[in-house]
């Protein structure tokens, strides 16, 4: 089953890259080649987990969550707010919950991040004097990242701001501030720039960035318009990057594919579901572990097996619903895989008995009534029920009937003088 939290995810869970590791709380630093040198690539891999999404999801959960599931869960918030100082977060998480304020707490943290933060101010000072112009950025990069981790989300967006427009600073460390940037916006899901924020990390990027910061930036995006209910805009960023994906400071790989196959299952057709999810050997890799749910839903519905799809998303809707990007919209999404399934199956007929599709998709006839009446209402689906014969009727649209007749007609045109041409070149 599709994993409800963990952004945080090891390499090893990547299609083709290879799997060596740097945790969060240090240890296993990778020597290079020439003498025990730190390998940059594991700092940035280790600030890429900045800021804690767990947490986030965490919060997300513990909101939805009944009260025998809510101690555990705020366990696992209190552990994350100590091991990252978060005094921020948990300040913002005792007004959102109505918590009881832990004032203890709250000075500790809060002395802990100003004595850390002011070490790098004097860091900071010492290379403005001293040092060059990589030193500077290095220590304002530090700052940045503490108020990031700790969710101090206003003094993140300013420290972030002041690398982006620092003279003398390369694209690429401009891209990765913006980047950084981004995931506090991601971190807060705040609507009111997060997309501005992640437009702008692509707007640099495009003037001197790479490949792979390309590719995550597709991640960030996605997740934001899934967010934001567009899930067909989504869909298509997501699928582009299942060869590519390594955006591991966002979710892990098999959440990525729970996204993939729930937003393409409502976007592609299907001939395309066929060849763009369910024949990826990276989607079939996830699919198959576990008796993953997802597989399930993605199969039933191109194999026209109705029932098993509508239990299928029973048991896929828990896990869409604890998603933190998804979540809100569950009762959206669980209506317009509905209505494909509904459209997917009239297809087929001009008429069918109310009983056989009922008998079809596992419900009652009632309740398939209930259900046809109000898409037929709403425009979703172009059939009439005739609840007195117990029959289904298919109405095919205005505008499909002519483009048709067009189409048979350029046809015909077409031919007429494709025959003509091979009289002239036959006589």
């Amino acid at each position: 089953p599709h994993p409800s939290g963990g952004a945080r995810a090891s390499r090893d869970e990547l299609p083709a890259r290879a799997g060596r590791q740097r945790g969060r709380g240090g240890g296993g630093v990778a020597a290079a080649a020439n003498g025990g040198a730190m390998d940059e690539e594991f700092l940035d891999e280790e600030h890429k987990q900045i800021p804690n999404l767990e947490a986030a999801q965490l919060a997300y959960r513990y909101d939805g969550a009944s009260e025998a599931e809510r101690a555990a869960l705020k366990q696992q918030l209190l552990a994350a707010v100590e091991e990252d100082k978060m005094g921020p977060f948990l300040d913002h998480l005792t007004t959102r919950f109505g918590w009881e304020r832990d004032e203890a707490l709250l000075t500790s943290l809060a002395e802990s991040v100003a004595s850390e933060l002011a070490d790098l101010e004097v860091q900071l000072k010492e290379a403005e004097e001293n040092a060059g112009d990589t030193e500077v950025l290095d220590a304002m990069f530090a700052k940045a990242r503490v108020h990031a981790r700790v969710g101090a989300k206003q003094e993140a967006y300013d420290a972030y701001d002041a690398i982006i427009n620092k003279e003398k600073v390369s694209m690429g460390r401009k891209v990765d501030a913006a980047m950084e940037k981004a995931r506090v916006a991601i971190f807060w899901l705040d609507q009111d720039c997060v997309m501005e924020t992640v437009q702008h990390a692509k707007r640099l990027n495009d003037e001197g960035g790479d490949w792979d910061r390309r590719n995550r930036l597709k991640v960030y995006e996605a997740v934001v318009l899934a967010s934001q209910r567009n899930i067909r805009a989504a869909a298509e960023l997501f699928l582009d990057c299942v060869q590519t994906f390594t955006c591991v400071e966002i979710c892990s790989y098999e959440q990525f594919i729970f996204y993939v196959v729930v937003t393409n299952i409502m976007s592609l057709s299907r001939p395309d579901l066929k060849k763009k999810v369910l024949q990826s050997p990276q989607v079939i890799s996830v699919m198959n572990r576990n008796g993953s749910i997802i597989k399930e839903l993605a199969t039933t519905v191109y194999e026209c097996e109705y029932g098993r799809f509508f239990r299928a998303m029973l048991a896929v809707h828990p896990s869409i619903l604890g998603d933190r990007y998804l979540g809100p919209h569950v009762l959206y999404i669980i209506k317009e895989m509905r209505v494909l399934a509904y459209s997917q199956f009239l297809e087929a007929y001009q008429s069918v008995l109310l009983s056989s599709m009922a008998t079809a998709f596992g419900v009652s006839t009632d309740f398939l009534d209930a259900e046809l009446g109000r898409f037929v209402a709403a425009g979703r689906l172009t059939a009439k029920v005739d609840k007195v014969s117990g029959v289904v009727e298919t109405t095919r649209p205005i505008r499909k009937i002519a483009q048709f007749m067009d189409l048979t007609k350029k046809g015909d045109l077409l031919l007429n003088k494709i025959q003509r041409l091979a009289r002239i070149v036959s006589g």
